[in-house]
């Protein structure tokens, strides 16, 4: 049961806030209309009055569709395609000069092809601000992926052995508890 509490003057805000959000949430304005939105009440971290104030279709820098259309981005979905096959199937870090190469070729094929259907569309500067921009948007990290332990094999091994133990005493009192009741 929750306390009760007795102020000296006036309500804190903190405490207006978070009974006005249990108001908000209670009176059917909760997370899916839009009206409260996870991480808004007393204790989170702050956000913009655009998040709760804003109309959804002028939200468009909120949900990065603002802004110049990419050139080409057919580049960028083929050349993802390619870091994620890349990923899967090599053990070892792609590097951001080999990614970047790869673009260019892709964007050297998407050339010729659009030469040949005589459609052209513009490309852009492969350089390394594009791969910053690119690997930002995607999500993309040029690091090895690796299967490192946080624990040693000693440590490892000694808390696997602590599992097995309690795993094998567990069975036992599960069949000396089945073995007293059906005997």
């Amino acid at each position: 049961m929750g306390t009760i509490r007795s102020y000296a003057g006036g309500v804190p805000k903190k405490d207006r806030v978070w009974l006005r959000a249990c108001a908000k949430l209670a009176s059917g304005e909760g997370f899916g209309s839009g009206g409260l939105k996870p991480g808004t009440g007393a204790g989170s971290r702050r956000h913009s009055a655009a998040l709760v104030r804003t109309p959804a279709r002028f939200g468009v820098r909120r949900r990065t569709t603002q802004g110049r259309r990419y050139k080409c981005p057919l580049i960028r979905e083929l050349l993802f395609d390619w870091f994620v096959d890349m990923r899967r199937s090599v053990a070892t870090r792609t590097s951001p000069k080999f990614t970047l190469c790869q673009a260019r070729h892709i964007a050297t094929t998407v050339l010729h092809e659009q030469r040949r259907l005589g459609v052209f569309e513009v490309l852009p500067v492969l350089d390394s601000n594009w791969l910053w921009h690119f690997k930002r948007d995607k999500g993309i990290c040029f690091r090895r992926p690796n299967r490192r332990r946080k624990a040693s094999r000693p440590k490892m091994l000694c808390r696997l052995r602590a599992m097995w133990l309690n795993n094998i005493r567990v069975r036992r009192l599960g069949e000396i508890f089945i073995n007293a009741i059906s005997g």
